[in-house]
């Protein structure tokens, strides 16, 4: 989080340094919204993981990602009709960039799902900020972007924040091996009140 806030951190200001000013911008509004969105993500990543990996219907990734895919179609329709076509009109503008543009988006979501199947949602979330820093670093050296220093430690810190996830040695404990215990636990317990019980009973008859 510390990364990405120090990365995005270079998008507020404007080359001589002063904050960017706009007089239709609503910061209370804007916020509100980044966050509800940050905090929806994140449940969707995390309610797909828990459909790929403990769901009793087993389907392919490509056939739950078409499935997740479809709730996305009502939205985007509406959004094209209010639109109208815009200046071009319905399908105008598709160019091989544009092809290639939604090809890569497609099979970026097919990575995401993979990552998640195999991984988890937080190694997904760190892959996906481990790509923003390495492209930033390419638009710099290939292209002349803007790399500030700022935007060097906040790489740093991704990459100190996925080397610490991915090399954590911490023991993961079994569930299985928990139940394990609560249920002898559980069993002991009703021994014991069973032997009780008996000794009530015998010391009652004496």
């Amino acid at each position: 989080m510390l990364g990405v806030l120090l990365f995005s951190s270079q998008q507020f200001e404007t080359k001589n340094g002063d904050a960017i000013k706009s007089t239709n911008g609503n910061v209370l509004l804007g916020t509100a919204a980044v966050l509800t969105e940050v905090t929806l993500s994140g449940f969707a990543s995390i309610y797909f993981e828990k459909v790929v990996k403990k769901d009793s219907e087993t389907f392919s990734i490509w056939e739950r990602n078409f499935q997740l895919a479809l709730w996305s179609f009502p939205v985007y329709i509406l959004f094209i009709l209010n639109n109208r076509g815009g200046e071009v009109g319905y399908g105008g503008g598709w160019s091989l960039i544009a092809v290639c543009l939604s090809f890569f988006g497609a099979a970026g979501g097919l990575l995401v799902a993979l990552s998640i199947k195999y991984g988890d949602s937080v190694l997904k979330t760190l892959a996906t900020t481990g790509s923003i820093i390495l492209s930033s670093y390419l638009d710099h050296y290939f292209l002349g972007g803007p790399l500030e220093p700022v935007m060097k430690l906040a790489g740093v810190v991704v990459i100190l924040a996925i080397c610490n996830y991915t090399f954590d040695r911490t023991p993961v404990e079994d569930p299985s091996f928990c139940k394990n215990i609560l249920s002898s636990q559980v069993h002991k317990k009703k021994t014991n009140d069973v032997e009780i019980y008996k000794e009530t009973q015998n010391e009652l008859n004496t």
